[in-house]
């Protein structure tokens, strides 16, 4: 919960399901989910 009552929900899937879609895209996904993870998510 945010510090203003809002609720997140992160799903963490170790299956790690949606990899394919990197290589796919050609985007780096791994390294920006892990930017987020790192600084946190700010609206």
């Amino acid at each position: 919960m945010t510090s203003d009552g809002r609720w997140i929900f992160l799903e963490c899937n170790p299956s790690g399901q949606w990899a394919w879609l990197e290589d796919e895209i050609g985007l780096p996904l791994i390294p920006a989910f892990a930017d987020l993870l790192e600084r946190g998510i700010t609206t």
